[in-house]
């Protein structure tokens, strides 16, 4: 098996059957199998490996080189190493941001039925790409095969390479923004920070290609897409039907060095940040400067015993915020005007980007070790990070989606010694 990284998988394993128990390990153990017999049962169709993906495409061009951050994380009272950091899973590829020029393309939406936002697919003759993956293709190639078999499978590849397929649109030239996990709040900022690859090409070429998007309207998608100078007349949503493309420019993802979720990391977060806050007008907030972070409407990943979080932090002049009941410029102003953060790992901590000299301190599951989202997008732009580890509630959620029960003495230990740096 070419291009994976063997030595892992005895060391993840293990991780699994302690943190998550037999039957995960069990079940995960007959997906890795199942993903080995799809590779060999898709190879004449989808290219994995990234010197294949080079050779596919007419250029491949580095637009700007890594930018990586030393890590700033404070040592929590307690001394306890979360196990995301143990892991390494933080650590990042020196690897630029590339793109990649196609020719003669059809890009084939989702074809999962619950999500049109999920990843595309590129036909480009009788193969396949994940645009989602370029760059981080040696430790994704599952994904590959995932969307493969969920957006075409294996009888309409062969009848595609049979003969073409009726096009619904044609374009001459445009810049495709790839969503390789929908459009989920999160990590839909990692996708626009690929539009500073579009920026640069526009600056070195002069020339405006068309926009393609995720289909999903979702109101942070449409409203953080005008803010960064593409109104929804500027650009095509990639919907139900095919688009044909002479010309599609996509952008690499820069991976991770650590073995934990393979997934793409973001870079030019400042940038982004930067654009987006250029792009809201002037106003002034009126929550505090310390906000926790609530997620108690949601169905994963909540404080168990919220009230009494809520009221030791309320001490300290902390006050409460819900992100999604708040407009998409609203979160800007807010997050824009904090000084420090708490709350449990989700979402709602990508609004950090909007903020400046900022402390994040977040709740994680002592069990779960793929938790390093945040921790990397506090370093890409340069805030101080620390963590509590807390104990997950029992119930039927998945590990890493159990709600959390927060030791208040520790909190209140980590806060005292947090807010004397602040």
């Amino acid at each position: 098996m070419a291009n994976t990284k063997l030595d892992s998988i005895p060391r993840r394993a293990v991780e699994v059957f302690r943190e998550e128990g037999p039957r995960e390990l069990l079940y995960r153990s007959y997906l890795f199998g199942k993903h080995q017999s799809l590779r060999r049962l898709c190879a004449p169709f989808v290219v994995y490996h990234d010197e294949e993906i080079d050779a596919l495409a007419a250029s491949v061009e580095t637009v700007y080189g890594p930018e990586l951050v030393e890590k700033k994380y404070i040592e929590p009272p307690n001394s306890e190493i979360p196990p995301f950091l143990d892991n390494q899973d933080w650590q990042s590829e020196s690897a630029p941001r590339k793109l990649y020029t196609f020719r003669n393309v059809e890009i084939i939406p989702s074809g999962r039925s619950d999500d049109a936002g999920y990843p595309s697919l590129l036909r480009i003759g009788n193969e396949y790409v994940d645009p989602s993956c370029l760059g981080t293709q040696s430790n994704r190639w599952y994904r590959s095969i995932r969307t493969f078999r969920e957006n075409v499978g294996f009888g309409s590849a062969i009848r595609n390479s049979l003969q073409s397929r009726r096009r619904s649109r044609t374009l001459q030239r445009a810049f495709l923004l790839p969503a390789p996990y929908g459009s989920n709040y999160a990590k839909w900022h990692y996708c626009l920070c690929a539009l500073r690859v579009y920026e640069e090409y526009v600056k070195s070429t002069g020339e405006r290609p068309e926009l393609i998007v995720t289909a999903d309207e979702t109101h942070w998608v449409r409203d953080s897409l005008s803010l960064l100078g593409f109104p929804p007349e500027t650009y095509t949503r990639l919907e139900s039907d095919p688009i044909r493309v002479d010309e599609l420019l996509v952008p690499s993802y820069r991976p991770r060095k650590g073995r934990g979720e393979n997934q793409p990391l973001a870079d030019g977060l400042e940038w982004l940040s930067r654009r987006l806050l250029d792009g809201v007008s002037e106003g002034s907030s009126t929550y505090s400067d310390r906000l926790y972070i609530s997620r108690r409407d949601n169905d994963r990943r909540r404080v168990f015993n919220e009230e009494e979080v809520v009221d030791l932090l309320k001490g300290y002049g902390f006050e409460l915020i819900q992100p999604e009941k708040h407009s998409y410029e609203e979160q800007i102003a807010i997050f824009s005007n904090a000084n420090i953060l708490v709350g449990p790992h989700g979402s709602g901590f990508m609004n950090m980007i909007f903020g400046t000299d900022l402390t994040v301190v977040e709740l994680v599951n002592r069990n779960h070790w793929r938790t390093s989202n945040f921790f990397i997008v506090a370093n890409e732009m340069g805030f101080e990070y620390t963590c509590l580890c807390c104990d997950p509630v029992d119930g039927d959620l998945q590990e890493r989606h159990k709600h959390l029960e927060v030791d208040v003495d520790e909190l209140t230990r980590l806060l005292e010694s947090v807010l004397g740096e602040v």
